[in-house]
């Protein structure tokens, strides 16, 4: 099965390959070169690539992580930037790198980016806690080593899970702080038998109060690895998400409010009840193989599927069944909502398949891949209670008992991309 599957791979790089090969002949490689099967085309290189990065490993992240929302981490690192609705760095959170919001950094987990195909925006809110699981971050100051069409224009940012243990064992941490935050990690691992697979499961809990009144979170993840060891070849297969339930804080204060300490923490704009849920799992299988001495092949799979919705509230919404540009009709009137909740949803489905091939020859190094990627989101909006104005004066209602529609329709996104590099 392997086999076919780099067959494959190499067949669809093949065309795009031919023009870049180099012409000169190989000469030997030196006898004590060493060749890593673990091959990343997205990680910078120091005095290699053209890019300003910052690395951190495993200690460096353990040593600034307290379960803040993955964008408020990365805000503390170099020309970069964060702030989240809640106030205290959980919940909803947003990065800035060099002044450039989210939708134009592109993030990458393991190489697969994490920006939605329709905004390119991330939402880092999904992933609760997921910082304790990973190995290294690398923040690129600028497009970097971007690749395949990615929103790097402001930076990238490359998140690689850590390498699973060979010995069993486990590990425990809890957090607590003010605001009511608290977090639960859990995890455990090791080798399976003498099979040469391992595994890794790790379940963690946040939550927070937060600053603002009331601006809640609950964030719950589940995390469950595999990896497998050959001479020439590795496997990895990862399972990561879990559900997230927010009071949404998104309304600032006006800045005469900043000098009280009551009122600087108010959250009175938004209604208790206004919430967002959301569960975006993600589903990554991974191939590195060696195929020949100084070339190297990576495959990357991967599926994700986002549920979820978040609750508005209008004291008095006003509901055109057409839109702005028809005239009401007697079957869809203009009307007024009192008291009107509006739900609206979405649901993604995306799959992708990344290959990337590596050579390593006396002239340099040529690197190539492709992305192929197949998204559909629906988005689904409807005012699911409230009273309906049944004159223009309002002098009577009537409740919502069947749903009224804002919108119903799906976007689809598929993309081919192609990349090649040769330092």
């Amino acid at each position: 099965m392997s086999r076919r599957f780099a067959g494959l791979s190499l067949w669809a790089l093949a065309l795009w390959l031919a023009p870049l090969v180099s012409a000169e002949d190989e000469a030997p490689l030196p006898l004590n070169v060493e060749e890593n099967v673990v091959v990343s085309s997205t990680l910078a290189k120091d005095r290699h690539d053209p890019a300003s990065f910052t690395d951190l490993d495993a200690d460096a992240i353990r040593a600034i992580n307290t379960g803040q929302d993955l964008s408020t981490l990365l805000g503390e690192t170099m020309n970069a930037y964060s702030y989240s609705d809640a106030g205290n760095g959980y919940g909803y959170s947003y990065l800035r790198i060099r002044g450039f919001d989210q939708s134009r950094i592109a993030v990458n987990v393991n190489g697969v980016p994490l920006n939605t195909p329709e905004s390119h925006q991330v939402y880092t809110i999904d992933l609760g806690d997921f910082a304790t699981g990973l190995g290294l971050i690398q923040i690129q100051r600028g497009p970097g080593t971007a690749q395949y069409g990615s929103p790097a224009v402001g930076g990238v940012v490359n998140l690689e899970t850590a390498a699973l243990p060979t010995a069993g064992g486990g590990a425990l941490d809890l957090t607590a702080g003010s605001y009511g935050t608290s977090r639960i990690s859990l995890g455990y691992g090791g080798a399976i038998g003498g099979s040469g697979w391992a595994y890794s499961v790790r379940a963690a809990h946040v939550q927070s109060d937060g600053y603002r009144k009331p601006s809640w979170s609950r964030q719950t993840l589940l995390h469950v690895a595999f990896e497998h060891t050959a001479p020439d070849s590795i496997w990895r297969v990862m399972l990561f998400g879990g559900p997230e339930t927010t009071q949404l804080a998104y309304f600032g204060v006006p800045h005469e409010y900043l000098h009280d300490d009551a009122l600087r923490r108010t959250n009175d704009f938004l209604k208790p009840g206004e919430t967002d849920n959301f569960y975006q799992p993600q589903l990554q299988v991974m191939n590195d193989r060696r195929l020949a001495h100084g070339l190297f092949l990576k495959n990357t799979v991967y599926a994700i599927v986002g549920n979820g919705a978040f609750k508005q509230f209008s004291d008095a919404l006003a509901y055109d069944p057409l839109g702005n540009d028809l005239p009401p009709t007697p079957l869809y009137p203009e009307s007024t909502v009192n008291n009107a909740w509006r739900n609206r949803a979405l649901a993604n489905r995306q799959a992708g398949w990344i290959p990337r091939l590596n050579w390593t020859h006396p002239g340099g190094e040529l690197a190539a891949g492709m992305e192929l990627l197949f998204h559909r989101g629906r988005h689904d909006g409807q005012v699911t209670s409230g009273d309906v104005c049944a004159d223009p004066a309002c002098t009577s209602t009537t409740p919502v008992n069947d749903p009224l529609v804002l919108y119903d329709f799906t976007n689809a996104k598929d993309t081919v991309n192609l990349s090649s590099a040769r330092p």
